[in-house]
């Protein structure tokens, strides 16, 4: 409001771009750019310069400073959401399974299971292990896209793929995915393509499946099986 105060002679155009390089300058001009990258193109002016030919500067004043405050009160909302995908695999195969490789498109790979036991009496008990992924901290543009493989089995590689978007509008929903004989990379990508909450697999006498607990959220969980047809 200051430097309104310091302009000579201003118009309602003036007073509105100053207002946002004002806004601009005080959220902090790379994470408010790619807030505005996201937005339709021309929609961050059409909203601070509506009624600009009609309007009193006090008008426009008002509605410039309300774009900008909800433009860092969702800048900062996507810094705080974790965006973070909590697997947890249970083995139910006669196989001990180690983690091969991860890979992440998005966002960073949190914790992993290094070997995950086979069960010793299938029908009874099973063991399980936890992996992890999360958004890069602070990032305003995507949340987590992770894929994962174990070997061990007789017919190679199983793996595993989740995705938990920052935002529906930016990535959709959280999705799924597993297949056999695929690399880390290959399945990450796959997840995305696949767009569904559960899949299952089969190679041999092994299956795989998983499923998401629900379509959206700041923390998806997820539950696999790993197991013996």
């Amino acid at each position: 409001m200051q430097g309104v105060k310091e302009l000579t002679n201003p118009d309602e155009y003036t007073v509105a771009s100053s207002l946002l390089n004002g806004g601009i300058v005080a959220v902090g001009y790379p994470a408010v750019t790619a807030a505005m990258n996201s937005l339709s193109s021309g929609a961050l002016e059409s909203a601070a310069l509506v009624g600009i030919e009609t309007a009193t500067i006090g008008v426009v004043v008002a509605a410039a400073a309300i774009v900008v405050i909800a433009i860092g009160l969702l800048v900062l909302w996507l810094m705080k959401k974790p965006a973070t995908c909590a697997v947890l695999i249970v083995n139910e195969t006669d196989a001990d399974l180690a983690f091969n490789s991860g890979h992440n498109v998005h966002g960073k790979q949190g914790t992993h299971t290094k070997r995950l036991r086979k069960s010793w009496f299938p029908d009874k008990n099973c063991n399980a292990g936890f992996y992890s992924a999360m958004r890069h901290d602070n990032s305003i543009t995507h949340g987590s896209q992770y894929g994962f493989t174990l070997s061990g089995l007789s017919s190679g590689l199983v793996g595993i793929g989740v995705e938990c978007p920052l935002t529906g509008v930016l990535g959709g929903n959280n999705r799924a995915y597993c297949s056999f004989d695929e690399s880390a990379e290959q399945i990450t990508y796959a997840v995305n393509d696949h767009d569904e909450l559960s899949d299952s697999a089969s190679n041999g006498d092994y299956r795989a499946s998983i499923r998401c607990n629900s379509g959206s959220g700041s923390i998806a969980y997820f539950i696999g099986r790993i197991y013996k047809a």
